[in-house]
Formats: C-alpha cells, structure tokens, sequence
C-alpha cells in the first residue's frame, strides 16, 4: 500500500510506503527524506521527478525509489507537459534505485515504455477506467512477466510493486476525486482496523 502525500498517515496505518510530489517535498524545503518520516517509522519514501535535474536531487534526498514523468500526457496530471521517452532512457541509463515510469500508460504504449528501459510502472486510468479492472490489472502482469522473461530477469519486485501502485492509485484517485467534488457530503463510517489499513 503506497499513501499519497501524508507520511504521517502511512505511518499511523502501518503502509511500507509514502509517495511525494516536487513541490510537497522540495518546495516545502525539505532536504532529506529522513525529515519527512514520522519518529522511527520504517517507511519508504518516493519522490516525483519530471526531468533528470529532479531525479538527481530526489536521489541524493535519499529516495527509496523515484518516479519518472508523466510520460505521456494524462488527465490525472492537467496541465504538466509530457516528459516522453527520452526521460525514460535517461533514467534506465542513470538511476541507481527502482523508478517508476508513470503518467498515460496504458496496454497500447507499454511495450515502447518497456523498449525504453522501464522495469516498472504505475498505472491509473487505463485500470480505473477500464470495463473489467481485474482483466487490464491481469493483462498488465502479462506484458510485464513477458518482458521480464525474455531479459531473463526475475519479474517479482517490478510485478509486485506495478500491481500494488496500479490498484491503489486507481482507488485513491477515484476517493481523492470523490472527496474534492464533496469535501462536505463524504462521511466515511467507523472500520475495522484491517479495513482502514487496506484503504
């Protein structure tokens, strides 16, 4: 379970993993990702990047992972240019941590993300929206054990994180949304622990 934006929530539902954008990390003048982390929680932190300056500095912030994009134009990210595939490239060649790329992928593209250098991806609405979200989460596995093998890679990290931030952004996508429209009309009802950590 990876939590957008709120370290402090990851931690108090035990999530291994907190993600941040640019301007909630570094523009908020933090350094280290150390700073971001609440007590001695054992959380990971990723950090959004959108140009090889940003990946350097999220690596050297100490990034336990970082994303690369938005690769493609997306609604979920309005109004930031595309990063395209020269990005991607330039990661594969330079990074020395896992990195996702991320931002308009979908089935008809993943094969020139995966050409590129990507060995993960995160995914939303060609998962949110599409008519059978276990069918596309399925076909995306597919594609990705496919690459893996004909590298003679292990696939289980990039097929393991791809799923979990596929499934997970499209659920916090779809209740960011829900709640932005209606920040007044949600109440969520009380829930069992086990419930909570897994939303």
């Amino acid at each position: 379970l990876v939590i957008n934006d709120h370290p402090q929530l990851a931690a108090e539902v035990d999530a291994p993993t907190a993600h941040l954008g640019q301007e909630d990390f570094f523009d908020a003048d933090h350094r280290h990702v150390d700073e971001v982390k609440p007590g001695a929680a054992a959380l990971e932190i990723g950090l959004s990047s959108h140009a090889p300056e940003q990946a350097k500095r999220a690596c050297d912030a100490g990034a336990d992972y970082v994303a690369i994009g938005p690769v493609f134009a997306t609604p979920t990210k309005p109004g930031r240019p595309p990063v395209t595939l020269d990005y991607v490239r330039w990661a594969a060649a330079n990074i020395d941590r896992p990195w996702f790329a991320i931002g308009g992928i979908d089935l008809e593209n993943l094969d020139d993300i995966l050409a590129a250098g990507a060995r993960r991806v995160g995914v939303v609405l060609a998962i949110l929206r599409a008519p059978d979200v276990t069918l596309a989460c399925c076909r995306f596995k597919e594609r990705l054990l496919s690459s893996a093998s004909l590298r003679g890679a292990s696939p289980f990290h990039s097929i393991i994180y791809t799923t979990l931030l596929s499934f997970c952004s499209a659920v916090l996508y779809a209740i960011t949304h829900v709640l932005s429209m209606h920040p007044c009309s949600v109440r969520l009802p009380a829930m069992p622990a086990s419930v909570r950590v897994l939303c």
